[in-house]
């Protein structure tokens, strides 16, 4: 007889096979559809729940917990009259779950090389429909992918007018932040050993980066990749470490001026900087947003939800003010101590790679969706399973 909440090895077998399954599921799922990617995580969770025994308890009494607690802040919303109760509000907790529980599906794993694996899988996937789409490949392959993971919006104005490949994401900015998640996952395996795969990998997902010809996605990198380096310089200088870094940047200054003309939307960056109509059109949604919320100073508690916001809460094109506009004060000091526990949880541990992945997840979380989008969120964690900070984990995350 087994005690309660343990597993043999043959059902720890089987929950590992099923675990990596649902991961390959999670990575390449399509984009389109936002209600489907919401179901998934929450379905992995409860499949693993049940074949690994009551071990998730307590996550599952705390998922349980979050969703009584949004439900009742949503009623105190409709008794404030800050907003009635709605779908939109409720699919937005189901959301919320669906994170919470991408992290309990995606942090348990343990084997870093099935990681490496299905991130080169991935990378390698990527880089073909973006060839594609860039018709340096047949295009075929990429309009019968295109139906998948983009929107007829991004297929014609990111694709079709401005040559932003868009890979196996729905957008730009969430290809080339996905890329550049990892770009720092493969270069953090070149600058702790001299992995040829690995620098190939890394070169590779950069190069994906800049065929995205996303700003955000670009900052982000670079301002990730300084901060690898840096950290990396710190705690254990090394010459090779520093000559690799020279040769990435200024292998990459000249490739990048060599394909400038190809890459004129992202080169719209360093001519126009803050003042192009993209950014000027987030500041505007931004304003809208806040004047829209001082009708009911009571939300800066409660949150003002998703319906209450209208279609504006949508479009923010910034994590930090939708978590405020939408959970309220509270929500987002949650959310700030979150990643400012991550940061500070890779310098402790000399985790490399999560330091960076995190920094560039805040830098994009400013004008852009990361941590509250389910395919760069997934990445993220599945990047930070793979390096050795998925061991020093608090244990219900690993479980």
């Amino acid at each position: 007889m087994t005690n309660a909440g343990l597993t043999s090895p043959a059902d720890t077998s089987l929950m590992i096979n099923i675990r990596h399954f649902l991961l390959v599921v999670l990575i390449f799922m399509p984009g389109v559809s936002t209600s489907l990617m919401s179901l998934v995580p929450l379905a992995a969770f409860v499949l693993l729940t049940i074949v690994h025994g009551n071990i998730q308890r307590q996550m599952l009494f705390l998922l349980v917990g979050l969703l009584l607690l949004t439900i009742v802040v949503m009623f105190l919303r409709n008794t404030t009259e800050i907003a009635l109760v709605s779908v939109r509000d409720l699919t937005e907790a189901i959301r919320l779950l669906s994170l919470l529980t991408t992290v309990a599906v995606v942090l348990g794993v343990t084997d870093v090389q099935f990681v490496r694996r299905l991130l080169m899988a991935l990378l390698l996937a990527d880089l073909i429909v973006s060839l594609s789409q860039l018709q340096v490949l047949p295009s075929a392959i990429g309009g019968v992918f295109g139906h998948f993971y983009q929107s007829s919006f991004h297929l014609e104005n990111a694709l079709g007018i401005s040559k932003r490949a868009l890979g196996l994401y729905p957008d730009p900015t969430t290809h080339g932040l996905a890329m550049g998640l990892l770009a720092l996952f493969f270069l953090g395996y070149t600058v702790n050993s001299k992995d040829t795969h690995s620098l190939i990998a890394s070169l590779t997902a950069l190069s994906l980066v800049a065929m995205s010809q996303s700003q955000t996605a670009f900052i982000s990198t670079v301002l990730g990749i300084v901060t690898l380096f840096f950290f990396k310089v710190i705690t254990q200088p090394t010459l090779r470490v520093t000559i690799l870094l020279g040769a990435l940047f200024g292998g990459a200054l000249a490739l990048l001026l060599r394909y400038a003309e190809e890459l004129s939307y992202l080169f719209l960056l360093f001519k126009v900087g803050l003042n192009r109509n993209s950014f000027q059109r987030r500041i505007q949604k931004r304003e809208d947003s806040l004047e829209i919320m001082h009708d009911e100073p009571l939300g800066v508690v409660l949150g003002w939800g998703k319906d209450y916001l209208g279609s504006t809460s949508a479009a923010l094109d910034n994590e930090y003010l939708f978590v405020y506009l939408v959970y309220g004060l509270p929500g987002l000091f949650l959310f700030l101590a979150i990643l400012v526990a991550l940061l500070i949880h890779g310098i402790l541990t000399k985790s490399h790679v999560l330091l960076a992945s995190t920094v560039l997840g805040v830098v994009a979380a400013y004008p852009a969706s990361f941590f509250t989008s389910f395919k760069t969120f997934t990445l993220y964690c599945l990047v930070v399973s793979g390096t050795i900070a998925v061991n020093k984990l608090p244990a219900i995350l690993k479980r």
